[in-house]
């Protein structure tokens, strides 16, 4: 029986806090300090191993479309890049500069972005990049 419980792989990454589902509840202008209550749009993050996941619950199922990042978190910084839209089916097709408006509703505006991380705990996350600041509920 030993050696059965010892022949099984856990998995876990080193992304401590960071790590899980994150819903997006404000967006905060870092220009003018304007806030937009993010809550209806029902706006995720979603982090796991080296890859994070965009969605958005507010639009019908079949029409829902799902993004996949590369991200790095280290030295209280977060960098997000190599944008794709997520398509099981066809293969993940990376966005290129032009494309970059499909993410926007995501808090992301350039697709090789860094947030510095103002805070993080078990409830809340509060990413501040060179336009928005981005304030994050833990889900």
């Amino acid at each position: 029986i030993l050696s059965a419980l010892c022949s099984c792989d856990t998995w876990s990454s080193d992304n401590g806090q960071i790590d899980g589902m994150w819903y997006l509840s404000e967006l905060d202008s870092v220009s003018n300090n304007q806030s937009i209550n993010y809550r209806e749009r029902k706006v995720f993050w979603s982090f796991q191993g080296t890859i994070l996941q965009l969605h958005s619950a507010s639009c019908p199922k079949e029409l829902e479309k799902k993004y996949m990042c590369a991200f790095d978190y280290r030295n209280n910084s977060l960098r997000v890049y190599s944008v794709s839209l997520y398509d099981r089916m066809n293969g993940n097709k990376y966005l290129s500069e032009e494309e970059i408006s499909e993410v926007r509703k995501f808090g992301i505006n350039s697709l090789d972005e860094t947030f510095r991380i103002e805070s993080l705990s078990e409830r809340v996350m509060i990413l501040k990049g060179s336009k928005l600041r981005l304030v994050f509920e833990h889900y």
